[in-house]
């Protein structure tokens, strides 16, 4: 007799009936380690329900496009270690402050500008959860100076020819953020411990 400690997926491009092994693994309270998700298309109904049964994955990468119609208002019950989605344009600023209890975080093609940006430093300043680390790769240029404007900025770091500026924050809880940038396109926010 063995016993399964910890259940990982690969879910391929066209796995039609991926939602009905991975729901029957939470059924059987299955951990969920790492899971990768390729091209998530179809009905949605499905995305939704393969997304609420790999809440509790330790790891989730979603590779390749994804269906920009997709809405999932569940985020807050994501405890994950990791994530990252490849092709983020459907996600909203909602969603991301729902994954402060994630610890890290990784978005790409992210549809978002400095406001929004500033509306969730300032939702993880209030409460930031198990967040570490958020990294958001923008459509659009960002300009960190809108995206940091009126929070209360406790230091800065100048940029050079070789690195952005960094700017940290101090939440009303007293914990500390910095946000910069990566590049052109990605910001990347960190819980100072």
């Amino acid at each position: 007799m063995f016993r399964i400690k910890e259940v990982s997926f690969d879910i391929g491009e066209y796995s039609y009936s991926s939602e009905h092994i991975v729901e029957y693994c939470t059924s059987k309270n299955l951990k969920i380690g790492s899971v990768k998700w390729r091209d998530i298309w179809g009905n949605e109904e499905i995305i939704r329900r393969v997304l609420m049964a790999l809440k509790g994955a330790t790891r989730l990468n979603f590779i390749g496009n994804q269906s920009s119609t997709i809405r999932f208002d569940h985020f807050h019950l994501f405890q994950m270690d990791d994530l990252e989605i490849e092709y983020a344009s459907w996600i909203t600023v909602e969603n991301i402050v729902a994954l402060r209890n994630c610890k890290r975080v990784r978005l790409g093609k992210v549809s978002f500008k400095g406001s929004s940006i500033n509306k969730i430093l300032r939702e993880l300043m209030e409460n930031p959860g198990e967040l570490q680390e958020l990294r958001m790769t923008c459509k659009d240029v960002i300009i960190v100076k809108r995206a940091v404007k009126d929070l209360n900025i406790v230091r800065l770091i100048k940029g050079n020819a070789t690195r952005y500026r960094k700017y940290w924050f101090t939440g009303q809880n007293g914990i500390g953020f910095s946000a910069t940038k990566e590049n052109m396109k990605t910001v990347v926010i960190t819980r100072e411990t």
